[in-house]
């Protein structure tokens, strides 16, 4: 059908920029609104529409030219009247999928909520469905309200200043001033980029008292999702008194504070958190059966088969230990873009017997327990989850120093820094290890107690609600608070 267009027009048509296709599918995004408006809400599914097929934002967007201010007389929401003294957070991000972000929020979000006259809503951009919802189950029931947020009615979309509006940032953003408009929340913590900029832009405009942004890894221009109007969006929001920008690890903040310009000590750090006891009933509890090995030492890696986590980099680490004492064996879990290729290492460098690809695999943290050492071989990390984990299930580590990664041990003592590029120097440095029996016995359980002193959940909400301005700042984070309250 498209490709009549030109053919029934008496004159030439200019070709939009995107194509037809993209007009004709930004036309079908707006009729989806149109149809939300009529009847008064389709959920998810016009979201799902709008952000897929809705016109392409300003290339590049700089919003210096956005009137941010400019907003309808009379449709600005207002606070509802508090009858109680519930202080009321909410979380938005994405979704509760299968991540480090995601995870941190499932263990976040009801910990926050125990907290005596705390009230809690969760907020997701896509609904808590199918790959969505990977740990719903860690939230639901434990005192969270949770919400997909809604396709936003046309009185909403009118808060957004024009020049956003029928982009899918201005949808999102809209949307979100909705749903802050039901919550009446009095902090909004945002995780990841996407989010972070579009409820931070709704929080404002929606005027929320206090507003953090989480930052989850190295800025985004290191990754594919980057667009090019984050950074001036970032600097707009940051200017603003209400905003905090934090990361969960000292690395990730260096690297925000340099993009966009500003000192370092102005985004606190809060490393992640994890329950200890529920890890430690998952992993006992687990039915399945751990990798079966003839050999007696086992190394151990677990991450997404994807360029920056350079799985084939941890094979040619492998292969390389391997070449010297064959009685070693490797086991890798994930699945990613990179699988076939990572087969083909084996096959072509003959590694079945020594190396197993494991797929996705829910007995993770029984596979780790029966390894003597974790490795991880990532170029960009935020603050690796598997790092910490592993070391509280008595497995000394050794990773690259990639963002974060080196915060999460004591370097010598519970794991020790590979090479970031050279896989001979790497392999040397794994065998060196695992031949000094003495450094592995205590390595794992110095490991333990490092990780269990400092990223406890508790600690983690403790050092969040610092952030939030509700709790006195412990020692730790003095001199790294918020710009805003210098």
């Amino acid at each position: 059908m498209l490709a009549l267009l030109d053919r029934v027009s008496p004159v030439p048509i200019p070709r939009p920029e995107g194509g037809y296709e993209g007009l004709v599918l930004s036309l079908l995004a707006r009729q989806v609104l149109r149809l939300n408006d009529l009847l008064g809400g389709l959920g998810g599914f016009a979201g799902l529409v709008v952000r897929r097929f809705g016109a392409a934002q300003p290339n590049p967007l700089t919003l210096e030219e956005v009137d941010l201010s400019e907003m309808s007389p009379g449709l600005r929401p207002v606070p509802k009247p508090r009858e109680d003294r519930e202080l009321r957070i909410a979380l938005a991000l994405g979704s509760l999928a299968a991540g480090g972000a995601e995870r941190q929020v499932s263990i976040a979000a009801p910990g926050l909520a125990q907290r005596p006259g705390t009230k809690v809503s969760l907020l997701t951009m896509n609904p808590l469905k199918g790959d969505y919802a990977f740990y719903l189950g860690d939230v639901k029931g434990r005192g969270v309200q949770l919400c997909s947020v809604r396709a936003p009615t046309r009185r909403f979309r009118q808060l957004v200043p024009r020049e956003l509006r029928g982009t899918p940032l201005g949808f999102d953003i809209a949307a979100f001033i909705q749903e802050f408009d039901k919550v009446s929340p009095e902090v909004v913590h945002a995780w990841l980029d996407d989010p972070n900029i579009a409820a931070g832009f709704a929080a404002c405009l929606a005027g929320i008292p206090r507003v953090v942004l989480s930052g989850r890894n190295v800025n985004p221009t290191h990754f594919g999702f980057f667009k090019p109007y984050m950074k001036s969006a970032y600097q707009w929001l940051l200017a603003q008194p209400s905003v905090t920008l934090i990361n969960n690890s000292h690395a990730g903040a260096r690297d925000y504070a340099e993009w966009l310009e500003i000192e370092v000590n102005q985004i606190p750090v809060v490393h992640n958190g994890f329950d200890w006891a529920s890890i430690s009933s998952k992993h006992q509890r687990d039915e399945s059966q751990p990798p079966n090995s003839a050999r007696s030492t086992v190394i151990a890696g677990v991450m997404r088969l994807a360029p920056e986590k350079r799985p084939l980099h941890w094979l040619e680490i492998a292969s390389r230990v391997i070449r010297d004492h064959d009685r070693f064996s490797f086991v890798l879990v994930g699945e990613g873009p990179l699988r076939s290729t990572c087969e083909k290492f084996i096959d072509e460098h003959g590694l079945g017997d020594h190396i197993q690809l494991l797929g996705a695999r829910k007995d993770v943290y029984q596979i780790l327990e029966q390894s003597d050492l974790f490795m991880l071989t990532s170029v960009v990390e935020g603050l690796p989850n598997v790092l910490v984990e592993a070391q509280f299930l008595g497995v000394p580590v050794a990773t690259t120093p990639a963002g974060g990664a080196t915060e999460t041990f004591i370097d010598g003592v519970s794991g020790i820094t590979l090479d970031m590029f050279n896989a001979q120097s790497a392999a040397r440095q794994i065998l060196a290890v695992l031949e000094d029996e003495r450094w592995m016995r205590t390595a794992g359980s110095a490991g333990r107690e490092w990780v269990v002193e400092h990223f406890s959940a508790e600690c983690m909400v403790a050092k969040t609600l610092e952030i939030y301005d509700l709790l006195p700042p412990s020692a730790e984070n003095v001199g790294a608070r918020s710009h805003n309250d210098s």
